[in-house]
């Protein structure tokens, strides 16, 4: 063989061998990229169910919220109308122990009489007997709420 041909052939050797080492090098280049872009894409879905979870959250939150806010109102409501219930049993056992002072002073026992049976009488009757019925009336949503006065 030519000495001219054997040297091409050893630089097409060469050149092929080059070719080949930059082939599996451009090769693992690829397969890591591949190897990245699954990474990125597997994040990417964590990432996605990490914002889906954090509303979610915020949603419950917000119910949460919504439901104290509810409870708070209904507890005011309540608080309200039982401070006003006793505030009006105070006015009245007061006026029942005015009865009772006049006819002291007056020594008349008919009036000291009638004023302690009704402070007994009124003392007596449990102002919260019909809360619970009251109440129900009052958080049914279903049935409108009839005041009659």
């Amino acid at each position: 063989m030519d000495k001219n041909i054997k040297m091409e052939i050893q630089e097409v050797e060469i050149l092929y061998d080059k070719i080949e080492q930059a082939s599996d090098k451009y090769l693992q280049k690829a397969q890591t990229l591949s190897d990245n872009i699954q990474e990125i894409k597997g994040l990417a879905n964590d990432i996605g169910n990490i914002y889906l979870e954090s509303k979610k959250l915020d949603n419950e939150n917000l119910r949460l919220k919504n439901e104290l806010t509810t409870i708070l109102s209904e507890f005011k409501l309540k608080q309200s109308i039982i401070i006003n219930v006793f505030s009006e049993r105070s006015r009245i056992i007061d006026k029942h122990f005015e009865i009772i002072d006049k006819g002291i002073k007056e020594n008349n026992e008919l009036l000291i009489l009638e004023g302690l049976k009704g402070a007994s009488d009124f003392v007596s009757k449990n102002p919260l007997e019909n809360f619970e019925l009251f109440n129900t009336a009052l958080t049914d949503k279903n049935t409108p709420l009839e005041l009659d006065f």
